[in-house]
């Protein structure tokens, strides 16, 4: 970015939050001072359409509940007192305007952060301070019967901020601790009905916490305000990127050689011909027919990773490492047409789920697990092997405990080497029979 594309006046501006309505966009402002303000796209730019009375604003919050489209508002100061009510407005469609849906007590609140676990909906809130302590309790409010009601307090420090991640079907929530040098917190949903805390984080007056998911990792950062020593304070002082493993990387390589969902290594070479329940869940099952090279070479019965074909919510996948045709929903579409070319099918209309395919490899991204094949062509494996036969590795990333099929046993108690194949085998490429019970 090189130059400025617009102006927006704001007064002491403390935070943005862009949304869509249908298919119009808006552009929210939190102001400390005058007014918070909405604006919506028209035409080249954005357009004043709301404004919003400030009590010391810091934090907008867009989600959306049923198809309604709702906005919280944090207040941090009113009227000389931090106990103060926090706005949440709900979207007019007649008016074509936000208005006061309900109003939340609220300590000096900071933000505001909205987290849906399956069909429940969650708004959390940090509060800063009541105006004697930073010792206050931030809160978690659960939807019932179309408002929130308080569920679950979290003993806070200055909270400041609220983030939250969703790893497959585990969620987590960070707390960014500001005030006193106190220590952030990671808190993990329990799989009943409430957060639960996880790790502490060391930081120092951390004013933000931001968690995204890399490869295997979980990455946290913590954005660092100051340092205090010997009760002087510093700015330069080291934010933080944090890490933790969240996903297992399990494999079908060679003839094939596997790594299991839990990091351990066994063989798998099945019957030539038939095909195999590879990895399942209640959301996808991939199924591989397994195929045997034309070589004279190898005297052991090897077998290679052959069509594949993946169901995965709504959506059908086939791909076929001879042909080189990938079929999407029935859509054929030739990995070979460009050579080194990115391709991408959409699978949501948030674009978190995706297949990306290039002339000699394919990635399908879902909500629980990251598949890569490769495909291996006569002339490019192993010269000693001498391949004669066009077959796939698999590479996936994917959550422990989730998965079964071939690389889901070893997440079975009591593992021991596979014995006893046919439990895998299906009747087609796409069936989806296999984990009826997930």
């Amino acid at each position: 970015i090189n130059a400025e594309y617009m102006g927006v006046p704001t007064h002491g501006a403390t935070d943005w939050d862009d949304f869509m309505i249908g298919s119009d966009k808006y552009l929210a402002v939190a102001n400390y001072y005058g007014s918070s303000a909405i604006f919506k796209w028209v035409a080249t730019g954005f357009t004043l359409v709301q404004l919003f009375p400030s009590l010391g604003d810091f934090d907008w919050e867009s989600f959306t509940i049923d198809g309604y489209a709702y906005m919280a508002l944090a207040h941090y100061k009113a009227a000389g007192s931090h106990n103060t009510l926090s706005e949440i407005f709900k979207w007019n469609p007649v008016s074509t305007q936000f208005t006061l849906h309900q109003a939340i007590p609220t300590n000096g609140a900071s933000s505001w952060e909205f987290v849906a676990i399956g069909s429940e909906s969650y708004l959390l809130v940090s509060n800063y301070e009541n105006g004697v302590t930073v010792n206050v309790l931030s809160k978690m409010y659960k939807w019932i019967s179309g408002t929130f009601v308080e569920h679950q307090t979290f003993p806070t420090n200055g909270a400041s901020a609220w983030e939250s991640a969703v790893v497959g079907p585990n969620v987590y929530i960070f707390l960014a601790n500001y005030a006193n040098n106190s220590n952030s917190r990671i808190y993990k949903w329990d799989g009943n009905s409430n957060f639960a805390v996880s790790q502490i984080i060391n930081t120092t007056t951390c004013w933000q916490l931001t968690g995204m998911l890399h490869g295997t990792q979980l990455l946290l950062t913590a954005a660092n305000y100051n340092a205090i020593a010997n009760d002087n304070a510093t700015y330069f002082v080291n934010s933080q990127v944090l890490s933790m493993n969240v996903l297992m990387q399990a494999h079908l390589v060679g003839d094939p050689h596997a790594r299991g969902c839990n990091g351990r290594r066994f063989e798998f070479h099945g019957q030539v011909n038939c095909t195999y329940c590879i990895a399942a869940s209640k959301d996808f099952q991939m199924n591989f027919r397994l195929v045997k090279p034309a070589t004279k070479s190898r005297s052991h019965n090897a077998t290679y990773l052959g069509a594949m074909g993946l169901v995965t919510g709504t959506h059908v996948i086939t791909a076929d490492p001879v042909t080189c045709v990938l079929s999407v929903d029935g859509a054929r579409l030739n990995m070979c047409k460009r050579f080194h070319v990115r391709n991408t099918v959409f699978l949501s209309e948030s674009g978190a789920q995706f297949i990306r395919y290039y002339r000699t490899h394919l990635i399908v991204q879902t909500r629980l697990f990251r598949m890569r094949l490769w495909r291996v062509v006569k002339g490019t494996g192993d010269p000693r092997l001498q391949l004669l036969y066009h077959h796939y590795d698999l590479q996936m990333d994917c959550l422990p405990g989730v998965a079964g099929g071939v690389l889901g046993e070893t997440n079975q108690l009591g593992w021991k080497p596979i014995t006893n194949i046919s439990q895998y085998e299906v009747g087609s490429l796409h069936a989806s029979d296999y984990c009826k019970e997930c």
